[in-house]
């Protein structure tokens, strides 16, 4: 005897076996969706990094080696020759070289352009003008979302040290470390690591 339509078992069946494809499609989208937020974020992440190192390096490269703070440490100061007398070099009568004033680079832990970024900002600071040069610099946070920084220990004991911004010595050359973050909608963060190593030309 033929019927016409379906049992009900045949309808829960389809059902469920609708559902559960449903269900792998859905997460398989998920899943690429969230992979291209990453990668997107660390080539954010990446070029953020970039531009700062390429400012930093053009500084240091004309910076005196000897005005150069005590490193390592996060937070770098130096003097850039400059010509001061207006002789059209950065030396004097005397052929001694000429330096300008103390030139800071480091997160802006004062907030000194007053944009509330404060530890995952860094800025240059040469005189009274201040140049971001990145933003979202590694922090790790503590239980109320504040940056708390590795200042020579692991913060989150993760076995690392995550420093954000860091200045090393290097034979005569400054090694300069940036590590900035990127974070996906769905809270994945997406950390992404440079270094360069820069050899002043002056003494």
């Amino acid at each position: 005897m033929r019927r016409n339509g379906f049992t009900l078992i045949e309808v829960l069946t389809a059902s469920a076996l609708l559902a559960v494809a449903t269900g792998i499609i859905w997460q398989t989208w998920l899943t690429a969706n969230e992979s291209a937020e990453v990668i997107e974020q660390k080539a954010a992440a990446a070029a953020e990094a970039g531009r700062a190192l390429s400012v930093i390096a053009h500084e240091l490269r004309g910076a005196s080696l000897g005005s150069v703070s005590l490193l390592p440490a996060a937070q770098i100061e130096y003097r850039v020759a400059e010509d001061l007398e207006g002789n059209g070099l950065a030396v004097d009568k005397t052929g001694a070289l000429e330096l300008g004033a103390a030139r800071t680079i480091g997160r802006d832990a004062e907030d000194r352009n007053a944009d509330g970024l404060r530890e995952r900002q860094l800025v240059l600071v040469a005189g009274g003008t201040i140049q971001v040069l990145a933003n979202d610099l590694l922090t790790n946070e503590d239980a109320n979302g504040n940056g708390v920084l590795d200042s020579g220990e692991d913060a989150n004991s993760n076995g690392r040290l995550e420093r954000g911004v860091w200045f090393e010595s290097s034979g005569q050359g400054v090694r300069m470390i940036i590590e900035t973050t990127g974070k996906t909608r769905r809270g994945h963060v997406t950390p992404v690591s440079f270094q360069q190593l820069v050899r002043p030309r002056n003494p």
